[in-house]
C-alpha cells in the first residue's frame, strides 16, 4: 500500500475543484497550461500553483516544448487511490449494509 504521506498527497491534490476541474479538462488528451488556466476565473500563477500540486502528487507530468508547458495525466496518484480505497470498500460496504437492515428494521 501507499505510504501515509503519499496519500495524504493524493487526496490533498483532489481536494480542491479547480485541480478536479483541471483533471477533467485533461480526459481527452494534453493541453498547454494557457489553455488549461482559460477556463478558469484566476490568474495564470494560481493555475499553475495547482498544476504544480497536482504534479507533485503524481496526477499529471509535464513536457516542455521552446516556451510551451504541456500537461498530461499520469495514473499514478489514481492507482493510488483506487487501492487505498478497495482495500477499505468491504468495510464500507458491510457498515453501509448493516445501517441500511437496521434502518429498514425500525420502520
Amino acid at each position: 500500500m501507499s505510504t501515509a504521506k503519499e496519500l495524504d498527497l493524493v487526496f490533498g491534490a483532489l481536494g480542491h475543484e479547480t485541480r478536479r476541474g483541471i483533471l477533467e479538462d485533461l480526459r481527452h488528451g494534453s493541453k498547454t497550461v494557457l489553455e488549461l488556466a482559460a477556463p478558469h476565473p484566476m490568474s495564470l500563477n494560481a493555475v499553475s500553483k495547482h498544476l504544480k500540486r497536482l504534479e507533485t502528487a503524481g496526477f499529471v507530468r509535464r513536457t516542455v516544448d521552446g516556451s510551451f508547458h504541456r500537461i498530461e495525466t499520469d495514473p499514478r496518484a489514481m492507482k493510488a487511490a483506487l487501492k487505498w480505497m478497495s482495500f477499505y470498500a468491504p468495510f464500507w460496504t458491510d457498515n453501509l449494509t448493516s445501517l441500511k437492515t437496521f434502518l429498514e428494521s425500525d420502520t
